[in-house]
């Protein structure tokens, strides 16, 4: 398994939902969607999600990130390949840039992803990911790589929500 692989099952197993695993996703869905949206995803995120599926997240992460006082957002879905389609313009504003294409939400609203290049040129390995947000449109960096973004929670210390 590549390190992203790896990062995002780690991720799946500490804050999913154990009665709920990852849903599986079908490269032939990430690739109808990337036709759909004209862009292409990181190899990273592509592989990873490939390989481990879609983390079903619980309100113990968010729980924990408060508990931690960390300075980084809750993830409370990835998107499927169906919703990043249907969902590319969500929120978008003029602030919001083209090639931003959201694959994940927080508990607020706002939107996690990368700025994909079109069809047609060569898939990034990776990417830095970004965090939209849902009133404004406009988006800050929030980790260098998916892989950096996923290190973060990784790292975090699990606090149940009930005993938050």
């Amino acid at each position: 398994m590549t390190p992203s692989q790896l990062a995002l099952q780690r991720f799946a197993t500490k804050w999913g939902d154990e009665a709920c695993p990852p849903a599986t996703v079908d490269p032939g869905d990430l690739a109808i969607a990337e036709y759909r949206i004209g862009r292409l995803f990181p190899a990273a995120y592509h592989d990873a999600l490939v390989a481990v599926g879609l983390p079903n997240p619980t309100a113990s992460l968010l729980a924990s990130i408060v508990e931690a006082d960390a300075d980084f957002g809750d993830v409370s879905a990835f998107l499927t390949p169906a919703d990043i389609v249907a969902h590319l313009d969500a929120f978008r504003t003029a602030a919001t840039p083209d090639a931003f294409v959201a694959f994940a939400a927080d508990s607020m609203g706002d939107r996690y992803g990368f700025l994909c290049p079109r069809s047609g040129g060569r898939r990034p390995s990776d990417g830095p990911v970004l965090r939209m947000n849902h009133e404004t449109g406009e988006t800050e960096e929030a980790a260098a790589s998916f892989l950096a973004w996923l290190l973060d929670y990784a790292d975090l210390a699990f606090v149940r929500l009930e005993e938050a």
